[in-house]
């Protein structure tokens, strides 16, 4: 039997694409009740893109950090910035001090 996960998240994108709150609400619950590991993949890129976490399903912000690089004789710093949630990665904004970004 052929696997359509793909054409089942594209359907639910089409769908709903107006109303991107109940599209995530839609997504998070299938990725909940599923153990199909190509279904899941394909909602966690979908739910990325709308700014939604998989783990709880709340949003996700970006936040801004800066990685220092000691090796460089003047001691210079990358900046980066990551789509994190507020809920579930509490831990890891701390550890990079990151900041939110308006």
């Amino acid at each position: 039997m052929e696997k359509y996960y793909n054409e089942i998240v594209q359907t639910l994108v089409d769908s709903y694409k107006d109303d991107e709150q109940l599209l995530g609400d839609m997504l998070y619950y299938l990725y909940e009740t599923t153990d199909c590991l190509s279904l899941k993949n394909t909602i966690t890129d979908v739910m990325y893109d709308l700014n939604r976490c998989i783990s709880c399903g709340g949003s996700l912000l970006v936040y801004e950090y800066e990685e220092s690089h000691s090796e460089l004789d003047d001691g210079s710093g990358e900046v980066f910035l990551a789509k994190l949630c507020n809920n579930c990665d509490r831990a890891e904004i701390k550890e990079l001090h990151a900041k939110e970004k308006s």
